[in-house]
């Protein structure tokens, strides 16, 4: 929606293009989609701004704002809010509302509506059916201290059924440049088999830090990365029984 006296511009003005001739913020993903637009609005920047704030569906939460200075004035100011993800197919939805002054009272806005979709997930990005038996092993990190606690081999088929489906309900990781949280390394691997003492048809490799990836070997072929949005290393040992110290 557009503050009364609005008019929608085919482009941003080459005074402003400095300004506001890019968007307040873009993840570092090729997978998406910007579409931007440009007003000029008759007002001052700060009750524009509050205008645009107050007229935002409720299901928009703020994520983010910003400032620019020169020669100590405000120059452009940003405000940037988010709706909820859509699981498995877009992972950030994001609204971003930028402002400058454009002289005589008037005041120029772009207005970025920015989705970023996950790849589609192979059909080979999953732990086989034909798993039936799971070895959890711990992985220490750089920091560990003391001894690791044991493998632990589950062999209880509701039990397996529930970790393997775990797995293949993550969606595949988005490309692009993140920044994550400080890992040591430390995780979980699990080795998934036909059977006690059977082949190996699956070894997904779970970290507790960093970004939460998950990597995924499945009948001998390296998959692309699984993400996700919880660390799946408690919740497989949630779901297999297991109290391990630091995990």
């Amino acid at each position: 929606m557009a503050p009364p006296g609005a008019v929608a511009l085919h482009s941003v003005p080459r005074a402003q293009e400095r300004l506001l001739g890019d968007p307040a913020s873009e993840p570092g993903t090729p997978d998406l989609v910007d579409d931007a637009s440009w007003w000029r609005v008759p007002g001052q920047l700060e009750a524009v701004l509050a205008w645009e704030k107050a007229h935002l569906p409720s299901r928009f939460s703020a994520s983010g704002s910003g400032t620019s200075y020169a020669d100590g004035q405000t120059t452009a100011v940003s405000e940037v809010f988010s709706l909820p993800a859509v699981s498995n197919v877009l992972s950030q939805r994001q609204l971003q509302v930028q402002a400058a002054p454009d002289g005589g009272g008037q005041v120029l806005v772009r207005v970025d509506a920015q989705d970023t979709w996950l790849p589609a997930k192979p059909a080979t990005d999953k732990v086989p059916s034909a798993a039936t038996v799971v070895t959890i092993t711990a992985i220490p990190g750089l920091d560990a201290k003391g001894k690791p606690p044991a493998p632990s081999t589950i062999t209880d088929p509701s039990t397996v059924k529930r970790i393997v489906s775990l797995i293949n309900g993550l969606p595949v990781y988005p490309p692009g440049a993140f920044s994550c949280a400080m890992s040591t390394g430390q995780g979980l691997r699990l080795t998934f088999r036909t059977g006690a003492g059977g082949p190996v048809v699956a070894v997904a490799t779970a970290e507790i830090g960093g970004c939460l990836s998950v990597g995924l070997v499945a009948e001998g072929k390296s998959e692309p990365a699984l993400s996700a949005a919880s660390t799946p290393v408690t919740r497989a040992l949630g779901i297999a029984g297991l109290k391990w110290p630091g995990y």
